[in-house]
């Protein structure tokens, strides 16, 4: 744990360090003034992926081994929200329809919400 502050507390530094040249205070700028809405965008990233991740292990545990239990079914999420799509997916309605909507609200809308975050800091800066 000790180290992990330290690592943190060496990125902020040096984070901090390269803002005195112009083109990476834009950069710093930009997360300076984004900040709080990232921090509620992760804070409802986290909301949403969890209710996914016990969605599908509420629905799809007794029946799948990638929704066995939580860790797993989040691991599962996780793989999903960078393009792995379960096997054989396509065999069951339900699992289609969480497949879709899943990918649909992760990837298409909460990343592009991040991206729009991200590029209104810019703007700001």
């Amino acid at each position: 744990v000790a180290v992990f502050v330290v690592l943190l507390l060496m990125l902020i530094r040096t984070f901090l360090a390269t803002a005195v040249h112009p083109r990476t205070r834009l950069l710093v700028g930009t997360f300076e003034h984004a900040f709080s809405d990232l921090y509620h965008f992760a804070l409802m990233f986290m909301i949403v992926f969890f209710f996914l991740s016990y969605t599908a292990y509420s629905m799809f545990g007794e029946e799948r081994a990638e929704f066995s239990d939580l860790a797993t079914s989040m691991q599962t999420q996780f793989s999903m929200l960078l393009g792995s799509i379960p096997e054989d997916f396509d065999k069951d309605s339900r699992m289609v329809t969480y497949v879709t909507l899943t990918l649909v609200i992760q990837f298409f809308l909460m990343l592009n919400f991040l991206l729009a975050i991200v590029v209104e800091g810019y703007m700001k800066v």
